[in-house]
């Protein structure tokens, strides 16, 4: 019996379904992709000295690091589709933080996109965090994607804990990805579960203190707030792929994720 996969606008079977190698080097040639982050063996390395090291899919981009020991999360195969994720325990504080400096500034518009799964049991922070991009020194997180578990809430934090606009439903288990991008010219901050519209959520709000590194896997370098779960795909885009101007390219990306994780929205 034929197994069918809904994509929005898009039904294939199984003897149809396009195989993810074709989407792979259309993403790698997006002028605008900067950053992308996928877990495999080939691309999470070891220094000599134990630094962890998540390779940059993307050609002459910078990786993630982390030199701590300590801190570092760990590679895990075939966990979702027969493919690997990075997995966090949530009370190792663990992180890896990219090289790629944002230094977002006037007219910036970006898009976080990442593949993961909140561990079934709360961990020690009573709020992961999956990842918090341009974070300040002061510890203090800026566009951060967390999990409330009290809430079963995947939720999107423009700069504090109570300055979000609610979330999804998302229950801890679950394989999903987040879509979260940023327009400075419009104070936009917008969040979208599996690329569902009908799970989009847009806070109106500039965030602050854009300037730092990508932190995948905690609130801040120094690992507060840590993510309890998987995360199996990071990808860090220069443009606003929510806006309507840049629908292809978003569903190009979408149909790369349904297909390779097998998510629905």
């Amino acid at each position: 019996m034929a197994r069918f996969i809904k994509i929005p606008n898009v039904v294939f079977t199984d003897s149809t379904l396009p195989k993810v190698e074709s989407y792979e080097d259309k993403i790698t040639a997006m002028p605008d992709i900067k950053g992308w982050f996928r877990a495999r063996e080939d691309t999470v390395m070891y220094e000599p000295n134990g630094e962890m090291v998540w390779l940059n899919d993307i050609e002459n981009g910078l990786p993630c690091r982390q030199a701590s020991v300590a801190m570092q999360p760990t590679l895990v195969e075939n966990v979702v589709q027969g493919h690997a994720s990075l997995v966090w325990p949530g009370d190792k504080n663990a992180n890896l933080i990219w090289d790629g400096q944002t230094n977002i500034g006037v007219d910036a518009k970006t898009t976080r996109i990442i593949v993961l799964r909140a561990a079934l049991v709360e961990g020690y922070t009573s709020v992961p965090f999956a990842f918090a991009s341009d974070v300040a020194a002061g510890n203090t997180k800026r566009n951060a994607l967390y999990y409330r578990y009290s809430s079963n809430q995947l939720e999107f934090a423009v700069d504090s804990p109570s300055n979000y606009g609610g979330g999804s439903l998302v229950s801890a288990g679950e394989w999903v990805f987040a879509i979260c991008s940023y327009d400075e010219t419009l104070n936009k901050n917008s969040l979208s579960i599996n690329g569902s519209e009908s799970l989009t959520l847009t806070i109106n709000e500039p965030s602050t203190g854009l300037s730092d590194n990508l932190i995948i896997g905690s609130q801040s370098i120094f690992g507060a707030g840590a993510w309890n779960g998987d995360i199996a795909e990071v990808m860090y885009i220069e443009k606003d792929l929510l806006a309507a101007e840049n629908v292809n390219e978003l569903t190009l990306i979408k149909n790369y994720l349904y297909s390779k994780f097998g998510i629905n929205p």
